[in-house]
């Protein structure tokens, strides 16, 4: 995560504007897959009329990658 001052307001945009479009990226990558699966477009519509919604929280979000991940124990036991 990169620190800014806060009253670098412009360099936060520009940043928040990075992960959006790249949350936008993952996001329609997601609905590509599904489509490929042959999911039912109703299923695809409704994901896609929650798009922003689902942008807009996830750009919120805080993400946390540990360097020194072996697996899903690890996690299991960052979550007890």
């Amino acid at each position: 995560m990169v620190k800014i001052k806060y009253d670098d307001k412009v360099v936060m945009r520009v940043e928040q504007g990075k992960r959006r479009n790249n949350l936008k990226g993952l996001f329609d990558s997601q609905i590509k897959i599904l489509e490929d699966r042959n999911v039912p477009e109703l299923i695809i519509a409704e994901f896609q009329d929650k798009k922003s919604f689902v942008l807009d929280k996830a750009s919120r979000m805080t993400i946390m990658v540990w360097k020194n991940w072996t697996g899903i124990l690890d996690g299991i036991s960052v979550v007890k």
